[in-house]
């Protein structure tokens, strides 16, 4: 398990070791200490206080793989970390984790204006939080697609939230009552299922226009490693199964690249 650091605007990059084993999914920096850091993933957070020289393990209390972290700007020794089991916070730096709610959470964000306020995104849509994570209620109304995989805000304006098949969605802060779906460049969609995967993977993609489709398999370096799929398709839902039982653990993309676009989807190989 390991994190990466530049000091000189990514011209070179010295890894730091974590853990003999593991990955790394989530990354935040204390906006008071850029020397602490906190790295989150499988298995668990670390925490460094010199700048990646020494981590230390604080994950006593989570349950589950860690995808997302978000230290609060106000109370910096509190932070919430995103797995499938919930959404975790700890109030001393990592030194205990309790679950706050919710489930197959995918990612989080702070309100940096508000204190308090934490917006999740889950595989059934959106939840907020307007004290601490001590209750959630959701807000998808106008969302098409509640399987959320990404957000971002921008505070007194727009929650933005980015779905698996249908595009980005934006929340207006300032009313919270209206929710728009934005015209996105990639209509179409790849899933792959289970994620992560185990043995076996399943690629679920649309195309919406026929012609001819190429699918292939990239690591988390952009080295290409095989093609998947070269053919001609009619328009529509297609599927393609894939073993994985000679690959490493690791983050790998499936690229989908038809006549007029390419869109791509992250997977998770554990062993």
């Amino acid at each position: 398990m390991f994190a990466s650091k530049t000091t000189n605007s990514c011209s070179t990059w010295t890894r730091c070791y974590l853990a003999t084993i593991g990955y790394v999914y989530a990354i935040d920096v204390d906006p008071t200490n850029s020397a602490t850091v906190y790295a989150g993933g499988n298995p668990g957070i670390y925490r460094t206080t010199d700048s990646g020289i020494n981590w230390i393990n604080v994950s006593s209390g989570l349950t589950a793989v860690v995808v997302d972290i978000a230290i609060d700007p106000f109370t910096t020794t509190t932070l919430y970390a995103a797995s499938r089991d919930g959404v975790f916070k700890t109030t001393n730096s990592g030194g205990g984790w309790t679950n706050t709610g919710c489930s197959e959470v995918s990612c989080l964000v702070l309100d940096p204006q508000t204190q308090g306020t934490i917006y999740c995104g889950t595989a059934t849509g959106v939840f907020k939080s307007t004290n601490a994570g001590e209750t959630w209620v959701s807000m998808n109304n106008g969302l098409q697609d509640t399987n959320v995989t990404c957000m971002g805000i921008d505070p007194d304006n727009y929650l933005f939230v980015g779905t698996l098949s249908n595009g980005l969605y934006r929340w207006q802060l300032n009313t919270g009552s209206t929710e728009n779906r934005v015209r996105t460049a990639y209509p179409n969609f790849c899933t792959i299922s289970p994620n992560p995967v185990t043995d076996n993977a399943l690629i679920t993609y649309q195309i919406n226009s026929p012609g001819y489709t190429h699918i292939t398999l990239y690591n988390a370096s952009g080295q290409l490693l095989r093609t998947l799929l070269e053919t001609e398709h009619q328009s529509g839902v297609h599927t393609l199964f894939f073993p994985i039982f000679d690959m490493p653990a690791g983050i790998y993309f499936v690229h989908v690249e038809t006549c007029h676009e390419v869109f791509v989807t992250k997977f998770v190989c554990c062993k």
